[in-house]
């Protein structure tokens, strides 16, 4: 009984210490971004708030599935003014073009690259097209440049999520994903111009 007391013990200690480390990352980058850290507990992920041009921004981790396959998200959700707009972007895999096959549709925009590479789909075929600006893109294309394939980008119910597969725990890797979504809201809002 002891034996198994120590290991439990040893396991609870070695899960506080990754906290530790991951709330001291999360405060880092709310430092660096005039933010407030809400920090994680043995039972919640850190997450951070702060202002970009004015619009209340939240960088958080959420988990999904039980705790020996869960799997995280590191995400950012921007405000959008647009309560009404649904639209979600996210690269093509083999699942989107075998859809395509079987007569399942997605957005095009115009953009022949961007349509191949992405699957879209929406409420407002014209407003997206518009949305989705050159500018736009090429800040989308960058993000998963940088994070291979897995993101994830939507605007619904007057949010901006951004998500990426995975829990981004090095500091300069955190920077550069807050640093891309900026960009998105940026070129998405017409500010980056």
């Amino acid at each position: 009984l002891a034996f198994f007391a120590l290991i439990a013990a040893l396991i609870v200690a070695a899960q506080w210490e990754e906290k530790k480390r991951r709330n001291h990352v999360f405060s880092q980058v709310a430092d660096e971004l005039g933010g407030t850290v809400q920090r994680g507990t043995i039972y919640t992920e850190p997450s951070v708030t702060f202002l970009h041009r004015g619009t209340t921004v939240q960088l958080d981790v959420h988990a999904r599935g039980a705790r020996q396959n869960r799997t995280y998200y590191t995400q950012l959700h921007f405000a959008w003014p647009e309560r009404g707009l649904r639209c979600e972007i996210y690269p093509e895999g083999f699942l989107q073009r075998l859809g395509k096959l079987l007569g399942m549709t997605d957005l095009e925009i115009g953009s022949p690259k961007f349509d191949a590479e992405y699957t879209i789909t929406g409420n407002r075929p014209g407003r997206i097209r518009e949305l989705l600006s050159p500018g736009v893109q090429a800040a989308i294309s960058q993000l998963r440049r940088f994070f291979t394939d897995s993101i994830y980008v939507s605007f619904s119910a007057g949010e901006l999520l951004i998500k990426k597969t995975g829990y981004i725990q090095e500091p300069s890797q955190l920077h550069e994903f807050v640093r891309l979504g900026q960009l998105v809201y940026d070129e998405a809002r017409g500010a980056g111009s």
